[in-house]
Parts: structure tokens; sequence; C-alpha cells
């Protein structure tokens, strides 16, 4: 039962990154390379109009087999910017006019405590030290704004001017955002980002664990990385890519999603254990999201059949956004919802059922996309399947899937609207089902994910329920389970705020986090969680 406030709203286990120029690697090997095609849903589901993700059948196309070795010695070092820069001001400005690399950093919701949010940048191999142009919209207290560390987790200094910029040693830079949640919402940026490369060849070896300067990346499962396309272009000059080295250790057995916010090409080795050069003859499955439109991407291995992943990451030079976020995140749920609009689409408000069949892929994929981003990637929506002109079964058939019921009428009051019963099935009114002008396809997917948490773990409101004497009581305001406006889930540190009792007695005092671990057998994060992509809402979420 519940009255939501009105608003709007890449992928393993370890990894390791280089980068170094595809020109110079692609003329080790010649370009032979084939695409994976992605497997057919039968007719009986509807696949979104997204970009496409590869799936667990897909198989890789087998190549000579044998060890990959990389050259003692080239005829020019392997790095991706030639040059140094000229000091002061020890910045330029990566991309032509027109076209800004902006890194936010998400500060949350008002009125909820943000604690060491962290971001990790990755600016490649060959790069010996880096500088980040921060700009923000107000300075915040003492302890809180923007930290910036090294890749050893030394602290360089804070942000602390509206404008300012920072010199990072090494290759690798630790960003952790805080703030106690007072006044107006903050804005800090990167704008524009430097990079000073050395001139020794850069060949990945595996790393273990972050420090300043590393030949490759580690990651973790479900935390992204920051990938700086650090190639300095003109409007005329031709295209020039980045391309890292990213290896994942212990996914063998797990349900793995590799995704990538942004362009790139992402070859994956299975059958070698070792790193893939760009125009590699060996065995590998790839992605390549780079002649679509730039978005998020994800290649699906259903399950990983080895215990270490070697992936080689290639940034489109030609997306001049300056950056991509790669994460490789473990799926512990994929549901199939099942969707049923009891009336047809003129019935319902549709235009026509073309319409309605565009607009409910968009309230699907916006769906997936909260729970992809609000649970660090652990969750999202596999399909879905439209039923128009049909009733939900009865409420004493327990599906497997959820069920989406949507009415064709309203329902006035506060006291019984739209609900979800847990294990049974998720009942809309008919505002919460059709897109109008107080509520689009982002409001609707929000709304639609906040009900999956209700019918799949037992979650409850974090909001008090005036059962229509008053609006409802905001008591988590950053979570998803709180306001549809909002893109996460509250953890130990921001959990009931306000110590209101009655959200204590509702939870028995545990934040979302802190139930989802336990219900889904994973550590909860210790700091507020990280975010994987770079936006919290978009109608082509890949499914």
């Amino acid at each position: 039962m519940k009255n939501f406030k009105r608003g709007t709203s890449l992928i393993l286990s370890g990894f390791l990154l280089s980068s170094c120029s595809p020109e110079l690697l692609n003329n080790l090997l010649k370009p032979n390379s084939e695409t994976v095609s992605p497997s057919v849903e039968p007719d009986s589901f509807l696949k979104p109009t997204s970009p496409p993700s590869l799936a667990e059948s897909s198989k890789p196309v087998i190549r000579a087999s044998g060890p990959l070795t990389f050259p003692t010695a080239t005829p020019t070092p392997l790095v991706a910017v030639s040059g140094v820069l000229v000091a002061p001001p020890p910045t330029f400005e990566l991309l032509p006019p027109g076209y800004k690399a902006i890194i936010s950093m998400d500060y949350g919701a008002q009125g909820a405590r943000l604690k060491n949010r962290r971001q990790v940048i990755y600016a490649g191999g060959p790069t010996d030290y880096f500088y980040l142009n921060f700009k923000q919209s107000r300075i915040l207290p003492a302890g809180q704004g923007v930290k910036v560390m090294s890749g050893d987790g030394t602290e360089i200094t804070r942000v602390t001017e509206l404008s300012q910029s920072i010199r990072v040693p090494g290759n690798t830079a630790i960003l952790e955002t805080s703030w106690d949640g007072q006044g107006d919402l903050p804005n800090t940026t990167v704008e524009q980002f430097a990079i000073h490369t050395g001139t020794a060849p850069s060949v990945p070896v595996e790393e273990s664990g972050l420090k300043n300067k590393l030949s490759s990346f580690p990651l973790k499962l479900n935390t992204p990385v920051t990938l700086l396309d650090g190639v300095e272009r003109e409007r005329d000059q031709p295209n020039k890519e980045t391309t890292y080295f990213v290896s994942v250790p212990n996914v063998r057995g797990k349900a793995i999603d590799i995704t990538i916010d942004g362009r790139a090409k992402i070859l994956v080795s299975e059958e070698v254990n070792q790193f893939l050069l760009p125009t590699s003859d060996l065995a590998f499955r790839e992605l390549d999201s780079r002649a679509l439109l730039g978005s998020t991407y994800t290649l699906s291995l259903r399950p990983a059949n080895v215990d270490t992943l070697f992936l080689t990451v290639t940034l489109d030079g030609e997306y001049r956004d300056g950056y991509g976020i790669l994460s490789v995140n473990e799926i512990k749920e994929e549901p199939r919802f099942q969707v049923y609009y009891e009336g047809s689409a003129s019935e319902h408000g549709f235009a026509d059922e073309p319409t309605m069949r565009t607009q409910v892929d968009q309230i699907i994929q916006q769906a997936s996309r909260l729970l992809y981003q609000a649970t660090e990637g652990r969750i999202r929506i596999k399909t879905y399947g439209l039923n128009i002109k049909k009733g939900c079964p009865p409420l004493n058939v327990l599906p497997v899937d959820p069920h989406v019921c949507i009415s064709t009428q309203d329902i006035l009051g506060d006291f019984w609207r739209s609900h979800a019963l847990p294990g049974n099935q998720i009942s809309l009114e008919k505002q919460e089902g059709v897109p109008s002008d107080s509520r689009n396809t982002t409001d609707l997917g929000n709304i639609w994910a906040h009900e999956f948490m209700h019918w799949r773990f037992a979650f409850l409101d974090e909001y008090g329920e005036t059962f229509g004497l008053g609006p409802s009581v905001s008591l988590c305001p950053i979570s998803m389970m709180d306001n549809h406006n909002a893109t996460e889930l509250c953890w130990s540190d921001n959990h009931n705020p306000t110590g209101n009792t009655t959200l204590t007695v509702k939870t028995g005092g545990q934040s979302m986090w802190a139930a989802l671990g336990q219900r889904l057998n994973f550590t909860p994060p210790s700091n507020s969680p990280v975010r994987i992509l770079r936006s919290n809402s978009g109608v082509n979420f890949p499914m």
C-alpha cells in the first residue's frame, strides 16, 4: 500500500587494465575477428528495442591455439599519448570545442548522509601522472566533498575550491565523496583531465592489488572503474582509440555480466590464460558497441567456464566524452516479468497498441536499470511477456516470476492503492501502468522496480503513510523504497536518519542493504554504495 511522491528520476570479480595504442598493436597481428550474434528469444517474449547484449548461449569463436607473446622490442613505444604537457597550467582540453568530458560525483539525496562513495579512475599503463580539473557549485564544510587519493590509498588532497586542478602521481586515482545531507544538493564534476605518459613500452602483466602505478588494473566483482580516454584529438584528426587490458579472477561457475557504459570494443579470452591483443587470432567472444548510440552494453556469461577472464577493452576515440565506465558483475537475480493489462490499449489510454508496446518496453528497461544501479549490478530483468486484454492469474496461484497486473481504473484515496503481495503478484492502478503528463516512463519504471522489491524480498516502504490525511512523510530520502526519485538503497550509516520509530518497527532496525545481503548471500557495503552506471535513468538499458 503506497502513495509515491511524484517526480522523475562492466562485469566480473577482479580486473586488470592497461592502455596502449591500438594502431601499434594492430601491426602485430592481422585483423581476423568475428562478432557473436545475440541469441533470439521465443516469440512469446518481447525483447525491448534496446542495444544488444550477448546471451549465455553465445559460444566463443575458436581460433588458432597457442600462447600470446608480446614483442621484446617495438619501433615505437606502446603509449596512448605522445609528448609532454606544457606547464603552467598543466592541463589541456582533451575534446574539441562543443564537447565536455564531465565525470559527475553522485551525492545521493538531500537529508541523507553520504559517506566515502568511491570512484576509481584509471589512466592506463603508460601514464606517469595525470591531472584532474574539478569544478563544484559550492565549498562544503571541512571533511566533506571529494577526497582525492593515489592508487595506494594515500590522501593527496581534498577539493576545497570552486575550481581546482589536482595532480595524481602514477596512473590510478581513488575519489571518495562524503556529505552530511544538509542544504542544497552539491554539484562536483571533473570537467577536464590531462595525461603525461612515459616513453617505455607498456606490457600488461597481472596485478594483484591497487597501487600508484599499474601495468594493468585489478578490479573486483560489482565494482566499477572509470577509464580515461587519454588521447588528445582535434576536430579534423583521424579517429584514435585507447586500449586497456583487464583480468578478472575467481569467476568460474558464476553468472557474470561484463558491462561497458560508453562505446568500446571488448575481447574476452576464455581459451587462453593471457591477455589478447586487439587483433588476436586466439579464441574470444566480442562485444562491440562502437557502431551504436553511446549507452550501456553488456556481454553475459551464464556461467563463466574459466577461473580467470582476460579482457581487452578499446574505447572508441570517436565517441568524444573522454571516458568509459567498466564493471564486471555477478548476477544474483534475473527475473522474467509477466505484464498483464486487463483491457485493450485504448481502454488503458494508450494511443494505439504499437505505442503501448513501445512504452511498456521503456518502462521495463528503466525498471531493470534502476534495479541494476541500486544493487551494484546484482539484479536485472532478463526479459518480459506482455499480455493484453488478460487479467492476472488468481491470487492463490503463486507464480515463479513476477506478475505485474494493471487495472483499467484508478483507485481513489490512499488506503488501498497499488501494492505488491510478496511471492504472489504486483497489482497496479491505471496511473501506475500508463504514462501521463504527471508520470512518464521513467517514473513508472522506478515504481515497478520498487514494487518488485516488495514482491521478491518483502521489503517494506520507507515512508510514513498518512492514509489520505496528508502527504506521506519521507523516512529515508535516499532509498528507492521511500520515493521514486531515489535510485539506491539505504545502508547502515544513512538508514532512518530521522530516528523514526515507525520505520524502526517496520524494518526491525535493519537497512535494506543489510536485508538484501542476507537474502542473496553477499556482504553489504560498509560505505555508501558505488555507482556502476553514469545515468540513473534511460530507456535503452540492455536486456
